[in-house]
């Protein structure tokens, strides 16, 4: 049996610049970070921090010697897979992405609908939680995917980007009648190959269906366990091989959740885990800014904590962090020297996916953040 890995690899020190700090709403510096994305790489880390229109993105990189350089980027931070900032460009009527792992382009039209940009039933403008963009993890200058699904849940819009061209390669309009179509979640394989679309009818029926990214033709689909409303996380292993989706059915059992793990390849249902301990989906946020989720070995992570609430609400103390495991669903606790800093509202710990482990981002005060590699989950 090899030896576990360790749990922190490494850390380094990140100071952000003033000219930076004093941009924030509140002037608080890192006191006002929202959420944040890691490159697969962890070499790449975007900071979106509340700030006026059109948004200040604090991007941090490590250079040689392990030393972290700290720049701005005007645009709003957008939960992808990997570090995406957008902005939009109201005279072209489009929003451009500058991907920032790799330095890839990216355009699309600022919103969709079912009858393509400009038609009767445009909704979805492209920073509107109704839209998941997503970029594969380890291509992301490898091609840009959109699905949205309006709030009336009466059709969805799948379409795929290849950098620098606002034309989408393909689209797909998914409709109720045809079966379930609302994204609960979405993810583009790691080689960006495939593109992986969690739907639902919100009830009791559910699909995953995998599409040529480069196409848009179906490669296989399966009949999941059902998931309520638009709710669903999939989640890559960490060698892209196996996809797994968290689902629910509240007909079942409220709270409970169950995992299948499907072959990438085929979408053959390799195993389901029952996962026995705290909830995932009665918590789950917005992916990638209250949630995050990742597969490291043999576990899933789950993070979540709550956006800035009023100090009586009920939720302005929600922050969690559990780890399960993939074999017997069994959930446990952080470890012991990690559950203060995870419960911490005043100074965030962010959890964030990345190749071989976990990247912590933890804001020490209003200029000063830690990056904390795990190699495994904390």
């Amino acid at each position: 049996m090899p030896p576990p890995t360790s749990l922190v690899t490494s850390t380094a020190i990140a100071e952000l610049p003033e000219s930076i700090a004093a941009t924030t709403r509140n002037g608080r510096g890192l006191g006002d970070l929202r959420f944040a994305s890691a490159a697969a790489t962890g070499k790449t880390v975007a900071l979106m921090l509340d700030s006026e229109r059109p948004g200040v993105v604090a991007v941090v990189r490590a250079g040689g010697g392990g030393a972290l350089a700290v720049e701005p980027r005007a645009g709003n931070l957008v939960p992808a897979g990997s570090p995406l900032v957008g902005r939009s460009d109201e005279a072209a009527g489009e929003v451009v992405f500058d991907e920032l792992a790799l330095g890839a382009a990216y355009r699309a039209p600022l919103r969709v609908g079912p009858d393509g940009p400009g038609g009767a039933g445009d909704c979805c403008a492209w920073w509107q939680p109704e839209t998941v963009w997503r970029v594969p993890a380890g291509r992301p200058d490898g091609g840009l995917l959109r699905a949205a699904t309006p709030g009336d849940l009466t059709w969805t819009v799948l379409e795929a980007y290849a950098a620098g061209d606002a034309r989408p390669r393909w689209r797909a309009t998914l409709l109720p009648a045809d079966g379930p179509a609302v994204v609960a979640d979405a993810a583009l394989t790691r080689d960006g190959a495939l593109a992986l679309v969690q739907l639902t009818d919100g009830k009791r029926a559910a699909r995953l269906v995998a599409y040529d990214a480069a196409t848009g033709k179906p490669v296989w689909q399966h009949d999941t366990a059902a998931t309520y409303g638009s709710w669903g996380a999939l989640v890559l292993s960490d060698d892209g091989a196996a996809v797994l989706s968290v689902l629910a059915d509240p007909a079942r059992c409220e709270v409970c959740e169950r995992a299948e793990i499907r072959a990438v390849a085929t979408g053959a249902l390799l195993r389901t885990v029952p996962l026995d301990g705290p909830s995932i989906l009665a918590r789950l946020g917005p992916r990638g800014i209250e949630t995050y989720l990742g597969i490291v070995g043999d576990e899933l992570w789950f993070r979540f904590r709550r956006g800035p609430q009023h100090p009586d609400s009920a939720l302005a103390a929600a922050s969690t962090y559990d780890a399960f495991d993939l074999h017997t669903g069994r959930g446990r606790q952080v470890d012991p020297s990690w559950t203060a800093a995870f419960a911490d509202r005043a100074l965030p710990l962010l959890a964030l996916p990345i190749r071989g482990g976990v990247l912590a981002v933890r804001v020490l005060d209003r200029n000063r953040l830690e990056m904390i590699q795990f190699g495994r989950a904390p």
